[in-house]
């Protein structure tokens, strides 16, 4: 165990619980404020400043007591909700709709080849396909 030795001339030392006690944090003579914010030494302060925070302080008070409880309307809120994702939701599907229809527009007209010249004619326009048509033919006849 340590002990300190206390001379005549010095003080013993106090707790500082929460480092309440700091050398700059002197307000002695300062009014309070708030304490909402951290502590800041305000030099430049005039009674005019003062008064109109105190004034503000008085008609934020007023007000307040003006308006007594007013309890949320949550049917509202729920309507008001509602009606906007029914809104979103049709939008949604308008514009789905729309992109099917472009899609539906822009697919190739194609019309299966039923004589034997437009079979010809497709095997010289497209021979890789017909060489594949061919293949799976012959695997469903097995």
């Amino acid at each position: 165990m340590t002990e300190e030795v206390i001379t005549e001339n010095q003080e013993p030392q106090q707790a500082n619980p929460y480092n309440a006690k700091k050398d700059w944090h002197d307000v002695k003579d300062k009014p309070f404020v708030s304490s909402d914010s951290l502590f800041f030494d305000n030099n430049v302060t005039t009674e005019h400043d003062e008064s109109d925070a105190i004034e503000a302080e008085k008609q934020k008070v007023e007000a307040n007591e003006d308006k007594p409880y007013k309890r949320p309307n949550y049917k509202k809120r729920y309507d008001d909700l509602k009606s906007h994702y029914d809104s979103k939701l049709n939008e949604f599907k308008v514009r789905e709709q729309e992109l099917i229809d472009e899609a539906v527009a822009s697919r190739p007209e194609y019309e299966a080849p039923k004589s034997a010249e437009e079979l010809e004619e497709f095997k010289k326009e497209y021979p890789d396909v017909m060489a594949v048509v061919e293949t799976v033919a012959h695997l469903q006849s097995e």
